[in-house]
């Protein structure tokens, strides 16, 4: 089955290819690659635009944080993505404080997407360890506006999406690994991820979503929270709050989630643990405290 979905999509990854020469080469600050005035198939999501996600959790007595600061184009497109992490990194049995500073850039050009991301690893204990690293990743959105095939340049992954209808089914990456989405109701309860034939991860059920709590913001928060799972092959995004950059999140894969989440499966207890949201008076979700404490908040631009 991959290597048939390979085959069919063989044109659209050599056209991506030419892409990224043509977009590389090109004045990423002007023409049809600026962010504020390039055409694209791909249209943005619906509702109220949000500014920024927070999210924070102590680990083992040590404080995280994922914080995502948004920037939108003229035609309500996201265009720019600044992320502050603060991670514990071990090595060598101690853990030290890493703060991940990122900056992503989202340039369209009719059914081209480039996304151009810069990455830095700060360490305050050990400023010899620090890193950083940048690059440009790439993709194609097919007639309805959705990405058909996506490369992540760092580590040469090339993922394609296959949909029913608006809905995205399935994701193929490099490597022999399938992720088969599981929906309901249009929300995204989970996801199996198969390689080479084989199921390494079953989340087929895990996620829970309430009628009561319609998703009225431009951002679907199960992707954000990595519940679809496509996006975790992607370097830039070594984990679902670490990533640099979103796709899922702003519908450029698909329909998003038409609730938002509420609950994850226990495996040990056999039922559901129930997180807590607040709202604002526009009924927008302002924060979120999962079920195993992790609290996201979350800002707007009006």
């Amino acid at each position: 089955m991959i290597n048939t979905i390979y085959m069919k999509n063989i044109l659209s990854i050599l056209m991506l290819s030419l892409c990224a020469t043509f977009v590389a080469c090109s004045d990423s600050d002007g023409g049809d690659g600026n962010p504020d005035g390039g055409n694209s198939v791909y249209v943005p999501l619906p509702g109220r635009k949000v500014a920024s996600v927070k999210t924070t959790s102590k680990i083992n007595g040590r404080d995280y944080s994922w914080e995502h600061k948004f920037t939108y184009d003229a035609q309500g497109r996201i265009k720019e993505i600044n992320s502050n992490i603060q991670d514990h990194i071990n090595r060598n049995g101690r853990h030290y404080l890493c703060n991940k500073i990122s900056t992503a850039y989202y340039y369209y050009n009719g059914e081209n997407l480039e996304v151009d991301y810069d990455i830095n690893w700060i360490f305050p204990e050990d400023m010899t360890m620090n890193t950083r690293t940048g690059n440009k990743d790439f993709g194609i959105f097919n007639s309805d506006g959705f990405l058909k095939v996506f490369k992540s340049v760092e580590i040469g992954v090339s993922s394609d999406f296959e949909y029913s209808g608006k809905y995205l089914t399935k994701a193929y990456s490099d490597g022999g690994f399938v992720y088969e989405l599981n929906r309901s109701n249009g929300d995204v309860l989970g996801y199996r991820l198969k390689v080479d034939d084989k199921l390494k991860d079953d989340r087929y059920s895990r996620y829970g979503y309430s009628a009561n709590f319609r998703n009225k913001i431009n951002m679907d928060m199960s992707a954000y929270f990595g519940y679809w799972g496509v996006e975790e092959r992607i370097y830039a995004n070594a984990s679902p709050l670490y990533a640099s950059y979103q796709l899922a999140a702003f519908g450029m894969l698909g329909a998003t989630s038409t609730h938002l989440p509420i609950s994850v499966y226990n495996e040990e207890t056999k039922m559901h643990d129930y997180g807590t949201w607040e709202f604002d008076s526009k009924d927008c979700p302002i924060s979120y405290t999962d079920p195993s404490g992790r609290k996201t908040t979350i800002t707007y631009v009006d």
